[in-house]
């Protein structure tokens, strides 16, 4: 008895060090600096920082080109010119984030402390050097739903100088001290294909027909394609939305037309045969949304 009541003792201990561990980091990467004023801003990062000169560390927001559903966003905590943190932005409102590039995903981690060779091996860095497109995917903490952030050929070197020329960290050091180790990186998982969805939606108030429909763009699974066509078309205003497929090749357009007879949507593969669907049914029909995999 004294030997299992030791076993579980230590058990316990190695979880509450993990979960330690785990809650230091999100709230080193879900803080801001709250005296920090921006230093630079463009397309692609947003720089703000605290202090002067060679003292001054620095919070380096890697911006994405697209965002569906407010999706998380990259960023680097800068200490001092040798050591920096990373990970994305707000951490605590997100669940299972995950890494996606070259059509496999991986668990997206981030970590504390580490030089700038560290984080350039990482698999984050790797991904922002790769001047290819990656996804950063995640689950709200607060809504539940699938949300993603879009990256894509990103000028790595370009946002290393503009950290340099505004901050005391310097991502290359002649006599870097001793660092401490990273974890080893994670297995990829198997490789997943891009998806998109389309949804549509058409009712009627006090016998007056209505529309609406809905865009997935580009996520890492038809789950998640159909659920976020479907929400778009929601916040569009439809009441009855529903997906009427998802795809990972190809392209699919989606279109809404009116007319005094009544209102509809209509799809296809391609612009063209979208809006001819729509307009076979006597309506007059607005550009289509909608996009293609590649």
């Amino acid at each position: 008895m004294r030997l299992l009541a030791h076993g579980r003792a230590a058990v316990l201990a190695r979880g509450h060090r993990m979960r330690a561990c785990a809650g230091v980091l999100a709230a080193m990467l879900a803080a801001t600096s709250a005296a920090g004023q921006t230093l630079y801003s463009d397309a692609t990062v947003e720089i703000s920082g605290s202090g002067t000169g060679s003292s001054r560390n620095c919070k380096v927001v890697l911006l994405p080109a697209q965002s569906l559903g407010d999706g998380p966003r990259l960023m680097l905590l800068t200490d001092g010119p040798t050591r920096m943190s990373f990970g994305i932005e707000n951490a605590t409102q997100f669940q299972a984030v995950a890494l996606v590039r070259n059509n496999a995903r991986t668990p997206l981690i981030g970590s504390t402390g580490v030089t700038a060779q560290q984080f350039l091996t990482s698999d984050v860095g790797k991904a922002i050097q790769s001047q290819r497109v990656f996804f950063v995917t995640a689950r709200r903490v607060d809504s539940g739903k699938y949300v993603s952030s879009r990256y894509e050929r990103m000028d790595f070197e370009a946002v290393q100088r503009r950290v340099e020329s505004n901050c005391a960290f310097r991502f290359k050091q002649e006599s870097p001290p001793p660092a401490p180790q990273i974890p080893p990186a994670v297995t990829p998982g198997p490789r997943v294909a891009l998806w998109n969805s389309v949804a549509g939606s058409t009712w009627k108030v006090r016998g007056r027909a209505f529309v609406a429909i809905g865009y997935s763009g580009l996520v890492p699974s038809a789950e998640e394609a159909k659920a976020i066509a479907e929400q778009k078309c929601r916040e569009a205003g439809g009441t009855t939305c529903k997906a009427i497929g998802a795809w990972n090749y190809g392209c699919v357009y989606i279109t809404v037309g009116s007319s005094t007879r009544g209102a509809g949507w209509a799809a296809g593969e391609t612009v063209d045969d979208a809006m001819q669907r729509c307009r076979s049914m006597k309506y007059q029909c607005k550009p289509p949304i909608g996009g293609c995999v590649e």
